[in-house]
């Protein structure tokens, strides 16, 4: 296993429960920091109480996708689709509406925010569902020509 740190005196058991408790880690300091930004902008607090952790939740949010990316990575139990697209959209539409009715008390104003941000999400992560299967074509085809080089 190729990692940052050549002298990992682990063994290959130990280097994945390590990797589990990684993953778990980054998990909740990631919903942890989006939940501790929306509770906090919900209550009014003033932008720059909270920005930190709007900053550090983009910053990781920003790793995540473009170390998947690189590796070719989409999610663990599934594919990019146009069905799976469009609830994530119509989630964050709902989120968005939900937010902006609790804090501005203002439903045509709420409505529009909730379906522009369903517009922006499903925009967004169909460019990403395009990036995904461009790069994962490009990394099959390596594979493919690196296994017909040794043979």
């Amino acid at each position: 296993m190729n990692t940052i740190f050549k002298s990992s005196k682990l063994d290959e058991m130990q280097e994945i429960q390590m990797l589990k408790v990684e993953h778990y880690g980054l998990w909740i300091a990631f919903w942890g920091l989006g939940i501790s930004t929306v509770v906090q902008s919900a209550m009014g607090a003033p932008l720059k109480q909270y920005a930190g952790e709007g900053v550090l939740l983009c910053l990781i949010g920003a790793f995540e996708l473009i170390a998947n990316m690189k590796a070719g990575l989409w999610d663990r139990s599934g594919k990019p689709s146009l069905k799976n697209n469009l609830l994530a959209a119509a989630a964050a539409g709902v989120f968005t509406c939900v937010m902006v009715f609790v804090s501005n008390r203002y439903l045509p104003g709420a409505l529009f925010s909730g379906v522009f941000s369903s517009i922006l999400t499903f925009s967004v992560v169909q460019i990403w569902a395009v990036l995904y299967c461009g790069r994962r074509k490009h990394l099959d085809s390596m594979a493919e020509k690196e296994e017909d080089s040794h043979e």
